[in-house]
């Protein structure tokens, strides 16, 4: 489901995604799909920005964001 701007609608990604598709995407988008507006938030090395949450490892903060959307109703 998108919404109105095009984006995907992260709340029901849990009921269309496997784990570890889910997963591939947020480390990659582009790797998956070239052309995808989505930026890719880690580095080579598997770290974010955001530093000060997990450490900055990306695919940790990744499952921390697939746990919570399995509360989100």
């Amino acid at each position: 489901m998108q919404h109105e701007l095009g984006t995907v609608n992260l709340k029901h990604a849990r009921e269309r995604l496997r784990e570890e598709h889910y997963l591939r995407w947020m480390l990659n988008p582009q790797r998956l799909a070239p052309l995808a507006a989505m930026p890719a938030f880690a580095d080579e090395t598997g770290t974010t920005p955001l530093t000060e949450v997990l450490a900055g490892r990306a695919e940790e903060q990744f499952l921390a964001i697939w746990e919570h959307l399995g509360t989100v109703r």
